[in-house]
């Protein structure tokens, strides 16, 4: 893991606060990579295991701006602190997930294997996108999707799992390139690609975003009424205000429910922003793989095969790991929160019905009223 804001690095760094963003920067980067919790107490019915967390103090700016070499070390670093620590497998998390090709120059430099999580990741914002869509009484053969991030390696895999399930869906990335279009080949007629974003959104009532932009991509989109949107990144894609509107839900993707008795136990403030019975499932899926005794680079590269989302959804069913409900920005989703979504998308659908039958009934009588005024001139220039 590492802190996706400065204000996470005062969790673990107090004499952080109040200095100038510069000079924090340069603090983490002299900073070596340190055990900040221990998880205990996640136990199925066949076993249990215990971790560690391990921070690197990089904040996602300084992952993807620094010299890549030295944020490799970095990760590696943590790594080999890992090993020395007794594990039998590494997780990536957030950015650390995003260099060096998705994990595959970090796992050929460590003796341990190293999954990025993403597999688990996607295929439980998948089902979480499907659950939400049940709840708010969405047909998905009836609907059209986008998944903004499509040629991300979550993005990619998310859209195929997708695909098959909805009408029409739309594979969104900042140009249209190669791997976009390879992508809609490989899913099928009902695939479209843009890289006008904006545009793809307001079409959609399914939105699953999964970039790696260190800040919000979805800010001031155009969102039909009763848009359901998944948010999967870390830091989040959608901003505050865009998930703050009362006519659409926006859920966190890859919330997971872990079984037996979890605990976080830390000498430090960390906070996840949940409860200790729950985590993210980049972390679901390597303990996951601990728990199936399965210690092999699972989930690397650009490129998620589905025969492994498969796999690991498998392993999740038999260890009894399961979608930790509809969670947006750190709060759970209620039955009322559903019913007011659904009451307001009505209400603004039927407004903007009537506002635009108010401009055609307006737009008619005017045309009218032109056509008779031209006929009055007509008759008068004939008398």
């Amino acid at each position: 893991m590492h802190p996706l804001s400065l204000d996470e690095v005062c969790t673990f760094e107090p004499n952080a606060a109040g200095k100038p963003d510069q000079l924090v920067e340069k603090m983490l980067e002299w900073m070596p990579p340190f055990v900040i919790a221990h998880r205990q107490g996640v136990a199925s019915s066949l076993t249990g295991v215990e971790g560690i967390m391990i921070c690197v103090p990089l904040l996602p700016q300084q992952i993807l701006g620094l010299n890549t070499d030295f944020v490799l070390d970095k990760i590696v670093e943590a790594g080999e602190l890992a090993e020395k620590n007794g594990v039998d497998i590494i997780g990536l998390g957030a950015f650390t997930s995003v260099v060096g090709n998705r994990g595959k120059k970090i796992a050929e430099r460590l003796s341990l294997p190293v999954t990025t999580g993403n597999s688990y990741t996607a295929f439980s914002a998948v089902e979480a996108l499907k659950m939400s869509a049940k709840k708010m009484k969405l047909e998905l053969p009836e609907t059209t999707a986008v998944v903004v991030g499509a040629t991300g390696s979550i993005g990619a895999v998310c859209a195929q799992i997708l695909a098959p399930q909805v009408k029409k869906i739309i594979l969104a990335g900042r140009q249209i390139s190669p791997p976009l279009l390879r992508l809609k080949e490989l899913i099928g007629p009902n695939a479209e690609v843009t890289e006008d974003t904006s545009a793809a959104l307001d079409q959609a009532k399914l939105i699953l975003s999964a970039t790696n932009a260190i800040g919000p991509v979805i800010e001031t989109a155009k969102l039909l009424p009763g848009t359901i949107m998944c948010d999967v990144a870390r830091p989040r894609d959608v901003a505050t205000r865009v998930s703050s509107r009362r006519d659409v839900l926006v859920i966190e993707g890859g919330v997971i429910k872990l079984p037996g008795q979890p605990e976080l136990v830390t000498d430090y403030r960390v906070d996840l922003g949940m409860p200790d019975f729950l985590t993210f499932a980049c972390e679901a899926e390597t303990i996951l793989l601990t728990m199936d005794e399965r210690f092999e680079s699972f989930s690397l590269g650009r490129t998620i095969p589905l025969e492994k989302v498969n796999i690991i959804a498998e392993i999740a069913d038999r260890h009894g790991f399961e979608l930790a409900g509809l969670r947006n920005f750190g709060e759970d989703i209620t039955r009322a929160d559903i019913r007011r979504v659904r009451r307001t998308a009505r209400f603004r659908r039927i407004r903007e019905k009537l506002k635009n039958s108010s401009k055609s009934g307006w737009a008619k009588a005017k045309a009218k009223a032109g056509k008779a005024k031209d006929r009055a001139g007509k008759s008068r220039r004939s008398a």
